[in-house]
C-alpha cells in the first residue's frame, strides 16, 4: 500500500505548456489521511497550478517552510486568504526579516515579521524538531562538512541587528510511508546547509534507510545553466551521495539543470530531475 503522494506544484521548470513555472519550491503531499504543503512557492502560482492539476492545495492541513526565503515563502500569505484554517510550521529564528545582499542594496526576502505577529495563532513556531503529523517530522540539521559557500549574500534580522545568515536554523522533513525499519521519504528545499549534512543528520536521527531524496541542493547561478559553486563540490557531493544509503534521488529548484547534469555524470539513474507536474507515489 502506497501512504504518500508527492506532486510537484512549483519548481523551476515545467513538465509541460499548460502549467507555470518560477524560482520556487511548492510540494503538495497526501500522507495518510493529512494533506500537506512542503513551501509554498515565490508566489500563488501554486494554486492555479493546482487547479490546472485538479490538487486540493487549498485545503492543505499544514504548510512547512524550511527557511524564510521567497522561493520558499512567497505564497503562504495567498494560501492563508484562502485557508485560514492551515497551520504554518516554521522554526522560531525564522520568524523575523530576512534580506538579500545585491551589490550595495538589501532587500527583503521572504515573510516579513508582521506576518508572524498578524499569524500567530495559526504558526508553529518550534525550537529544533516538530511533528507536523504522524510519521512527518521537521528538524534541524547538524554540521558534519562545510556547506559550499555561495550564500554569503543572505541575512537575517536578530533583534534591531542585521547579521548574515548562516542557516544553522535552516530545516529539512522526514516522513514514513510505511514501517520506520522500511525507511523514511526525506525532502530538503534549498539545502543552504549542504545535502550531504542533511542526509547525515537524518540518517543519524532515524537510523533508517533512506527511500528517497527530493529537493533543491543549492547549485545554481544566475540562471538554470550556470553553478555557483565549483566542479569539484558538486562532483564531492555525488561522490558521498553514492556512498549513502539512498534508493532514489530526485532533485529540482536551485539545483540547476547544469548541476543536475554534473552529479548524473557520477549519480546515473540513481538521479532524476522533477519538473512542475510531475508526482510521485511511495
Amino acid at each position: 500500500m502506497r501512504n504518500i503522494r508527492i506532486v510537484v506544484l512549483s519548481e523551476n521548470t515545467a513538465a509541460n505548456d499548460k502549467l507555470f513555472a518560477e524560482h520556487g519550491l511548492c510540494l503538495y503531499i497526501e500522507h495518510n489521511d493529512k494533506k500537506i504543503l512542503f513551501g509554498s512557492g515565490s508566489s500563488a502560482l501554486f494554486l492555479e497550478n493546482a487547479r490546472r492539476l485538479d490538487v486540493p492545495a487549498e485545503s492543505a492541513d499544514a504548510l512547512v517552510l524550511t527557511h524564510n526565503h521567497t522561493s520558499m515563502s512567497g505564497g503562504a500569505e495567498a494560501l492563508i486568504k484562502r485557508n485560514p484554517a492551515v497551520s504554518v510550521f516554521l522554526r522560531k529564528d525564522y520568524a523575523t526579516d530576512c534580506g538579500e545582499q545585491k551589490g550595495i542594496f538589501r532587500s527583503r526576502t521572504g515573510l516579513p515579521s508582521s506576518f508572524f505577529k498578524a499569524n500567530k495563532l495559526k504558526c508553529v513556531l518550534f525550537t529544533a524538531f516538530s511533528e507536523v503529523c504522524k510519521d512527518f517530522y521537521i528538524a534541524s540539521v547538524k554540521r558534519y562538512e562545510k556547506a559550499h559557500s555561495n550564500d554569503k549574500t543572505y541575512y537575517i534580522k536578530k533583534g534591531r541587528k542585521w547579521e548574515k545568515d548562516d542557516f544553522s536554523a535552516e530545516t529539512f522533513a522526514v516522513c514514513f510511508p510505511g514501517r520506520r525499519k522500511d525507511g523514511f521519504v526525506l525532502l530538503t528545499s534549498c539545502s543552504h546547509s549542504g545535502i550531504i549534512n542533511i542526509v547525515k543528520t537524518a540518517c543519524e536521527m532515524w537510523d533508517a534507510p533512506v527511500i528517497a531524496v527530493i529537493g533543491g541542493f543549492n547549485f545554481m547561478g544566475s540562471n538554470i545553466n550556470k553553478i555557483s559553486c565549483s566542479a569539484d563540490e558538486i562532483k564531492h557531493t555525488a561522490t558521498e551521495l553514492q556512498k549513502m544509503d539512498i534508493g532514489y534521488i530526485y532533485t529540482c529548484h536551485c539545483t540547476g539543470r547544469k548541476g543536475y547534469e554534473m552529479l548524473k555524470e557520477t549519480l546515473g539513474n540513481q538521479i532524476q530531475y522533477l519538473h512542475t507536474g510531475e508526482e510521485l507515489k511511495f
